[in-house]
């Protein structure tokens, strides 16, 4: 298998074991604290976003991977070539893992090509090679990089695959690198955000409140949480850039949650806390996000149209 280490994107380590390689896009504290449950620890040791990026001469590749848990059963790999069609690839019997050859449609010369693992599960990487005789180098500079941490929205849960989440779409559109450090479930918590500065980046952007109004967090626990996340994320912006998402609409709101709130209720302490910090650009959910059926494929969570359109919304307040 070739070195992967120098073209390994959205990770904080790997770890080595008899069976391959194991990803980890979060440091051992991140995992710690996203482990208050089984099914929170899942989707934080998911392989979301992580990506091989390199640049190469091969008209092939060949991929090997086991798969451990889903968080959703998604098990396709997408591969981008430049200039050519994007493709997603699949496995036959997930129980088998993956085991494939994948054109490159290279046609010899040397491009950048980009190689997603499933965003939804645990994957262990057994083996990567390039056609005899290639070569392999690093891939065409990003610009900076956005750290995104928050729920099931920038974890992509509901995307049909990686490349259609709202955080490969986003980097994409910018020409930038991307971390994503999201735990779908999760509500705001400033620890999250204080943790997240092990990963660095040019840019940070938090996105909480939907989970917080469906499990009718009390408004006094969320506001001191969201004020203390808020003003850690402003003593982080002489380093990384910080934007603070106000949740999109919540379609299947029908009426208060037990605490007597409604969604709006948590966007507007949001607004509120964010408003405290002229470092912070606030970016309305509720602005860019129609209140339509058609972006949505339950009653609160984006489909594939909805994170294009969310991804949109997010480049264009942070072009502003």
């Amino acid at each position: 298998m070739l070195d992967i280490q120098p073209y390994l994107y959205g990770v904080h380590h790997i770890e080595q074991s008899d069976a391959g390689v194991v990803f980890h896009r979060m440091n051992a504290e991140l995992e710690a604290f996203y482990h208050y449950n089984d099914a929170a620890f899942l989707r934080a040791t998911c392989a979301t976003n992580v990506r091989l990026r390199f640049r190469t001469n091969s008209t092939k590749l060949y991929l090997k991977m086991a798969y451990g848990q889903f968080a959703r059963p998604i098990s396709c790999v997408n591969v981008l070539v430049e200039g050519a069609d994007p493709i997603c690839v699949d496995a036959e019997k997930v129980e088998e893992g993956f085991s494939k050859e994948i054109p490159l449609n290279t046609n010899g010369e040397m491009r950048d090509v980009q190689v997603s693992f499933p965003h939804l599960a645990q994957v262990v990487l057994q083996d990567f090679r390039l056609e005899e005789g290639s070569r392999i180098e690093a891939a065409s500079p990003l610009k900076g990089k956005m750290v995104f941490v928050g729920d099931l929205i920038f974890q992509g849960m509901t995307s049909s695959c990686a490349e259609n989440s709202v955080e490969a779409i986003f980097g994409r559109m910018l020409g930038c690198d991307i971390h994503n450090l999201a735990v779908g479930g999760a509500v705001m918590q400033p620890e999250a955000v204080r943790l997240s500065r092990a990963l660095g980046g040019t840019m940070v952007a938090i996105n909480f409140g939907v989970n917080d109004f469906a499990q009718a967090i009390p408004m006094a626990v969320f506001e001191l949480r969201t004020r203390e996340a808020v003003r850690l994320l402003a003593e982080d912006a002489p380093n990384r850039k910080p934007y603070v998402v106000v949740p999109i609409p919540f379609p299947g709101e029908n009426g208060p949650n037990k605490e007597g709130l409604v969604s709006e209720d948590y966007r507007n302490c949001i607004r509120k806390a964010a408003k405290e910090y002229p470092a912070i650009t606030l970016v309305e959910g509720m602005e860019f996000y129609p209140n339509d059926r058609k972006y949505f494929i339950d009653s609160c969570h984006p489909n594939d149209a909805g994170s294009a359109l969310y991804a949109d919304g997010f480049v264009k307040a942070v072009r502003v």
